[in-house]
């Protein structure tokens, strides 16, 4: 289960020159461990930051890879530890 405390989202679908210092400051000073995101490649960098990455499902994002998927905000709220 997740902690609900520990969950963030990508709300503006741009990864920045700064996503690295975001992450950074997300795991670091926030206690972020789960980050959900419908792109793959943000996906990449938010485990190379040492935070969990759930890719939510979309027609984009269909190429294999290792990360958990999600379909619906329900899905992901059945992982929150409320």
């Amino acid at each position: 289960m997740i902690n609900p405390a520990s969950v963030a989202f990508d709300i503006d679908g741009v990864v920045a020159d700064t996503m690295s210092l975001f992450l950074d400051i997300a795991r670091d000073v926030h206690k972020v461990s789960c980050f959900v995101d419908d792109r793959l490649d943000t996906c990449d960098l938010i485990h190379g930051a040492g935070i969990l990455p759930i890719l939510y499902k979309q027609p984009w994002n269909r190429s294999p890879h290792p990360y958990r998927e999600i379909d619906s905000w329900k899905e992901l709220e059945a992982l929150i530890d409320f």
